[in-house]
């Protein structure tokens, strides 16, 4: 007779609600989503077309900081994670501290970085809301979970909330020794990532539904990780012994390294969006004029339905940036040809900008005046250059 074959241990089981419970909310909200357009009602919400800026309440100076910044506590956990595996590699039976570090990285490399910002945000195409007619836009409202697979349309998911939801994977690194800990942690971090995803609404860059799915993505990122570590230590991977003092010098090395080169890269290629206004008036006895826009090679949208007397200029700029980063603008009269009326010149040039960025002018025009505009391309701004000499 055969001998019986030993069945391999158990893999740290949970309960199904772990898994169970989070995708009947997701599914929950997006119905929700679908049946009340809560996307278009919410914006709709943070959107004044009558404003100097068409998304006032998310481009006040305490949330273009937290645009910028708030994603540091993200690689923070991320650089925790890291000497947290180092501490238990260099320490024999503390595998579940390697564990809890390894988890920890690998939850924000797969949810955060791979998955919300590699792939979908790059492939899944959905348009932003200020990109929707509805709000200022030319194109079309997509509903949540219906791609468009055009790169230029980036709403889905948050990739600001996704950074903020990181988190909710100290709910399972920390689950075993400090269960309370644990789910004080996750549900900090599903408030951070709110407060990251309303900045992002309120700014025009994503729906509810794409914060919704942020938190979707890093939640269940995290779970699968939990669970192939899980399998993996119940299959036979190897429980570690005391490294060898070389061995335990390169992880430490790499586990500071690492997150600080990560850190340094990200804090010298911030974020960045800003939107300048400018109103140039007009005399009462002009018949017509000529608007000059000076600046990188951008989009020029125009609107007939402005304040008589003036011309309004709104403009805005994406792109990354160094910490001290800002643009420049200049207003000139400028003669006309024989034959020509006057006309003006607006140029915008920026200082700290890393690599190409985008810039959009909007121009509203006053219904009594007809304004000729042209672009006039400028070349890439110098790194910390100042106003250049035309």
């Amino acid at each position: 007779m055969a001998p019986s074959r030993r069945a391999a241990p158990a893999a740290d089981p949970l309960s199904r609600w772990y898994w169970l419970g989070p995708l009947l909310v997701l599914v929950l909200l997006t119905v929700l989503t679908w049946l009340l357009d809560l996307d278009r009602t919410l914006a709709a919400h943070f959107h004044d077309p009558q404003a100097d800026s068409a998304w006032p309440q998310g481009e006040g100076a305490f949330w273009l900081w937290w645009y910028r910044y708030g994603v540091v506590p993200a690689l923070l956990m991320f650089a925790a994670g890291a000497l947290v595996y180092a501490a238990g590699y260099a320490r024999r039976g503390n595998n579940e501290a390697r564990r809890a570090g390894a988890l920890i990285m690998l939850a924000l490399i797969v949810g955060p970085l791979m998955l919300t910002n590699g792939l979908l945000k790059n492939t899944y195409g959905r348009p932003r809301p200020r990109q929707v007619e509805a709000f200022g836009g030319d194109r079309p409202f997509v509903p949540v979970l219906l791609p468009t697979w055009r790169s230029s349309e980036r709403s889905f998911p948050s990739g600001h909330a996704a950074a903020g939801f990181a988190p909710v994977a100290l709910l399972f690194a920390l689950r075993r020794r400090r269960p309370g800990l644990a789910w004080a942690a996750g549900a900090g971090g599903l408030a951070w990532g709110g407060v990251l995803g309303y900045m992002r609404m309120a700014q025009g860059g994503h729906f509810f539904s794409d914060v919704v799915w942020a938190a979707g993505l890093d939640y269940f990122a995290a779970y699968g990780v939990d669970r192939w570590l899980a399998r993996r230590a119940a299959h036979g991977a190897p429980a570690g012994s005391k490294a060898t003092p070389r061995r335990a010098r390169l992880v430490w090395a790499v586990a500071i390294a690492a997150p600080t080169l990560l850190i340094g890269v990200y804090l010298f290629r911030l974020p960045y969006f800003e939107t300048l206004q400018q109103r140039i008036p007009l005399s009462p006895a002009l018949e017509s004029t000529r608007l000059t826009i000076a600046g990188v090679p951008g989009k020029l949208s125009v609107e007939q339905d402005g304040a008589p007397g003036e011309i309004r200029i709104r403009t805005r700029l994406d792109g990354r940036s160094l910490p001290a980063a800002h643009a420049l603008t200049r207003v000139e009269r400028v003669a006309g040809e024989p034959g020509e009326p006057p006309g003006y010149r607006y140029a915008v040039r920026t200082v700290g900008m890393v690599g190409a960025y985008r810039l959009h002018a909007r121009v509203t025009v006053p219904p009594n005046v007809p304004v000729t505009i042209v672009w006039e391309d400028l070349p890439r701004d110098d790194l910390l250059a100042g106003w250049p000499s035309r």
